[in-house]
């Protein structure tokens, strides 16, 4: 027998094959819109937070059917869902809106506004050197360079990164020394910063 509304697919239920049947009886929910927002000085993508996969955010946000598939495009996704009724599966795809918005992410925004957790000093003969490996290595962390004397001294906006960089220095054999410093307070905790020497 044909489901009644088609006319195409078998009947499982009540005249109806399983994708009439889900239809008609809204079994599956999937948003009406997806909104999405890039940070547009970093490209970082914001899926319900920050560095959250676009593809989990979205299955997330699926009721009563399975997620097999995710495409996103530029103004919509396409959504493959496996649904079961009546012991029988079947896949279905649902068509979603997506909306893109700019929205400067939290570290750009401190970035832009000078915030750094540690300062690298770059010291000896071989600072030419240590500055780039430093670049390649901390990149997008380097919120300022400045030449003082004797070397260059680095605003780094990750103290993790930071010290990650200067363990590896002295893996290396270079001298480093850590130094930390007080600098304030946030909501009841103390603040401190860090400096690495490298030599």
């Amino acid at each position: 027998m044909k489901c009644v509304v088609c006319g195409k697919r078998e009947a499982v239920i009540g005249g109806l094959c399983v994708q009439c049947y889900v239809e008609k009886h809204g079994i599956v929910k999937v948003p009406k819109k997806i909104v999405l927002a890039v940070c547009p000085v970093c490209g970082r993508v914001k899926a319900g937070k920050w560095d959250k996969r676009p593809e989990s955010y979205i299955k997330s946000l699926v009721k009563g059917a399975e997620v097999e598939g995710i495409e996103i495009r530029r103004d919509k996704a396409i959504l493959d869902l496996r649904v079961s009724v009546e012991g029988k599966s079947v896949v279905i795809r649902k068509e979603v809106p997506v909306e893109w918005k700019k929205e400067v992410c939290p570290r750009c925004s401190r970035m832009y506004g000078g915030y750094y957790e540690g300062i690298l000093q770059i010291r000896g003969e071989n600072v030419k050197e240590l500055l780039r490996r430093a670049e390649e290595v901390l990149g997008e962390d380097i919120v300022r360079e400045e030449e003082v004397r004797g070397g260059v001294d680095l605003r780094i906006f990750s103290k993790k990164k930071l010290r990650s960089f200067g363990r590896q220095m002295k893996k290396e054999g270079r001298d480093v020394k850590e130094s930390w410093k007080l600098v304030g307070e946030k909501d009841g905790k103390k603040v401190y910063r860090l400096t690495v020497r490298v030599k």
